[in-house]
């Protein structure tokens, strides 16, 4: 069986050249390039066409999330790998909507590295196992995902968040300090498992908040 060919971006040197070592032990894939940017990423995917690509989330030029959603555009039958060392469940969802095909942990094994190769040349999606508890742990948590996480200030703070006001905007509103709000959209964030305010406005939309007063 021809090797599978796999190409790696990851701008930390050590974490890449870690990687190219693991992929060494496998008989059946071969690394065919890396890179250290979006840029330069898809540059080498253009001139490799691999099968699988493994491709970090923060890139000195950009988000990996932006070369996915183009090289799932421009190479459909790739398979993008998620490497990274978050495992928050907005994260690891937002990965899978932009349409990864696995999602590891840079802390995870090098067995799950191969699991997640295996599992994407196959067709099958693939999180880490410590990934996976934790999103198990969210999920059974009490109010996941859901408004019942947040305290009525909170859900106030985070309409307006969604609406576009500022910082600065938010605290004269209601008449508090410009820490104080940006300790609530912390705690906002970290009850919902939601890291960014793209992400939040979409939460908002989702749940009703945009059409409500509190």
């Amino acid at each position: 069986m021809t090797p599978a060919r796999v190409v790696i971006v990851e701008d930390h040197d050590l974490i890449r050249q870690g990687v190219e070592l693991l992929l060494g032990r496998f008989e059946w894939v071969t690394l065919a390039g890396s890179a250290r940017t979006v840029a330069e990423g898809l540059s080498v995917l253009e001139a490799v066409q691999p099968e699988v690509a493994l491709v970090d989330l923060g890139l000195p030029d950009g988000s990996g999330l932006g070369l996915l959603r183009a090289a799932r555009v421009r190479w459909p039958n790739l398979h993008v790998i998620i490497l990274s060392s978050r495992d928050d469940a907005d994260a690891v969802g937002t990965a899978f909507a932009a349409g990864a095909s696995a999602y590891v942990a840079k802390s995870g094994s090098v067995d799950e590295l191969a699991e997640a190769i295996e599992a994407a040349l196959q067709g099958r999606p693939y999180v880490s196992s410590r990934i996976g508890e934790r999103l198990a742990q969210w999920a059974a948590s009490p109010g996941a995902g859901s408004l019942d996480r947040l305290s009525p200030r909170q859900r106030q703070i985070l309409r307006l968040i969604a609406e576009g006001q500022s910082t600065k905007v938010i605290a004269r509103h209601l008449a508090i300090s410009v820490t104080t709000v940006n300790t609530h959209r912390a705690e906002i964030m970290k009850r919902l498992g939601i890291h960014d305010v793209a992400s939040l406005t979409r939460f908002a939309g989702e749940h009703g908040l945009l059409s409500s007063r509190y």
